[in-house]
């Protein structure tokens, strides 16, 4: 029996969900410090990957099994990108909040790191409703891959590009764009030898 499907589909609507949520939950509703929220965020990303790679394990075992080949579809493209980002996002919470670091490069990583938790999260579901519908395609067609339905994964593809563009631009900030108050209230207040112009004749 095939369980790539079962794990695959447990590891982000479970543990992967649950730590995107685990800052502002265990914070605000269960009373946790923020160092025991990020930790806990930490455990949830690892099991979500654990279950990402027992995934990729009995994938591997049924294609050996079945003599079938790799990543003749973009689906399986996508997964190796999938698990990619959700290795990296591990690894960035590992290295941030369990191992420990400076407390001003975790508040400068953080917008980054919540920017890669969500894109690896919408892309995670683009995958597995690719998946589900590859799969459902496959038993269509009996067990094959139908390639004049491969406009609908294409579509998906180009709707993850649009997702990690639209998500880069939401949480970075220009910076040449942004009027501090300080920086108004300084432009607004001249020396005393300077003079003020003004659109009124003396």
């Amino acid at each position: 029996m095939n369980y790539h499907y079962m794990f695959m589909l447990m590891a982000y609507p479970i543990p992967l969900t649950e730590a995107m949520v685990t800052p502002r939950v265990w914070r605000n509703m269960y009373g946790y410090s923020e160092n025991a929220a990020r930790n806990i965020q930490t455990f949830f990303h690892v099991a979500g990957f654990a279950l990402l790679v027992c995934g990729i394990i009995f994938i591997h075992e049924e294609k050996e099994a079945n003599e079938d080949a790799y990543l003749y579809s973009p689906h399986g493209w996508g997964g190796v990108f999938t698990v990619s980002l959700t290795f990296v996002m591990t690894l960035w919470s590992v290295v941030l909040w369990t191992l420990g670091t400076t407390n001003r490069f975790a508040r400068r990583s953080l917008p980054w790191f919540n920017m890669w938790v969500l894109a690896s999260s919408t892309i995670g579901f683009h995958n597995l409703g690719m998946g589900i519908n590859q799969q459902h395609l496959y038993m269509a067609c009996d067990n094959n891959y139908c390639k004049e339905n491969m406009f609908l994964d294409i579509f998906g593809i180009q709707s993850q590009v649009i997702y990690i563009i639209a998500v880069f631009i939401a949480c970075s900030e220009d910076r040449e764009l942004v009027v501090h108050k300080s920086d108004t209230v300084q432009e607004k207040a001249p020396g005393k030898a300077e003079e003020v112009t003004t659109y009124i004749s003396a």
